[in-house]
């Protein structure tokens, strides 16, 4: 039986060591994306927010009324008289903006809309499928996209 060299063994222990590391720097790795895609949720969500409290600013403004179908950077000027920070751009890494739901444009919150339809949403998908919604009850919740939502009016869903 023949016993290992002093180099073998340090060879072999190195190797091992290597091994190890590789293992550490990968997990961390996918540990660090999981949490910066937590973060970007964690903003995007802030943002559907405030846009949320935005729209219904200006619905009690008038007389519960949603903005118009306008073009995007005309609704965006309308909430944004209510909230000078306001933005619209996702913390997605895919990119996009927070869209409004141009089925719903000018509709009576109060009267004309369910708590759970749809008022804005994400322009794109992130990468696990999901985006942001906004809903009428001011909620904001995260969706994969073949999900069932209400985006019309009541007397318009099937």
């Amino acid at each position: 039986m023949t016993t290992l060299s002093n180099k073998a063994v340090l060879i072999i222990l190195t190797c091992a060591i290597a091994a190890f590391v590789t293992l550490f720097l990968v997990a961390n790795d996918r540990g660090r994306y999981n949490s910066e895609v937590s973060i970007r949720h964690y903003d995007t969500k802030g943002t559907a927010k405030r846009i949320a409290n935005a729209i219904g600013l200006y619905s009690a403004d008038n007389e519960d009324r949603l903005p118009p179908s306008l073009p995007l950077a005309e609704w965006q000027r309308h909430l944004k008289s209510y909230d000078n920070k306001l933005y619209f751009e996702s913390h997605n890494p895919v990119g996009g903006s927070i869209v409004p739901n141009k089925k719903v444009a000018g509709c009576n919150m109060r009267s004309e809309l369910d708590s759970d339809t749809v008022l804005a949403f994400e322009e794109k998908d992130w990468r696990d499928g999901r985006k942001i919604y906004l809903f009428v009850d001011g909620t904001s919740k995260f969706l994969l996209s073949d999900e069932p939502k209400k985006m019309d009016r009541p007397s318009q869903q099937k």
